[in-house]
């Protein structure tokens, strides 16, 4: 289960969350993150997941859930050129 807290005032915001992944309870990926953060030029975002980390068929992953969110924002993010 994936718990992402979140607080902020007028001066800042915190967010905190676990970042093990796990399948069928057995940690996957030392290196992997459910957190995240955009920086934009007029704004800063902190974009969280939790659920599905990743989707594999015979042994493969085809789908990571950290990927696509960021192919996401990157896809509807004005370029800054």
């Amino acid at each position: 289960m994936t718990l992402i807290l979140s607080v902020g005032n007028v001066a800042q915001v915190v967010m905190v969350g676990d970042r093990m992944l796990s399948r069928a309870r057995t940690p996957t990926d030392p290196d992997a993150n459910k957190l995240g953060v955009l920086l934009c030029s007029g704004s800063r975002w902190a974009v969280g997941f939790s659920g599905l980390a990743s989707i594999a068929r015979g042994g493969a992953v085809y789908f990571r859930t950290h990927q696509f969110v960021a192919e996401a924002l990157a896809d509807v993010a004005e370029p800054d050129h």
